[in-house]
């Protein structure tokens, strides 16, 4: 499943660190305590005051499972720090998405 989030403050962090370790195909995110909004029609994820965890690929029987059980994604996970001095490269043969805040109102 492709979910599409925006992410603030130390969930950047846990995200980079988690980049950093360099495994990136097959990541299984398990998020706790989120709220389920409708915002213009589409499903949002909004993170619950001070409580909100994202665990990635934490060591549970459910998900190495699921780990296991899903073929390997066409583009694992990825993250743009700088979108700003993205080379055309990699903006198009790597097929990064960006998108700008008016987009993701819409």
């Amino acid at each position: 499943m492709k979910l599409e989030c925006i992410l603030f403050d130390p969930y950047v962090d846990d995200l980079d660190a988690y980049l950093q370790s360099g495994y990136t195909k097959n990541v299984v995110v398990l998020a706790q305590f989120l709220k389920v909004k409708m915002f213009n029609g589409k499903v949002q994820l909004q993170n619950a005051m001070n409580c909100t965890k994202l665990l990635f690929n934490p060591e549970l029987p459910e998900t190495i499972k699921l780990s296991d059980n899903i073929g390997s994604p066409t583009q694992p996970l990825s993250f743009m720090k700088d979108a700003s001095v993205m080379s055309l490269t990699k903006e198009y043969l790597n097929l990064s998405h960006r998108k700008t805040i008016r987009i993701l109102k819409q």
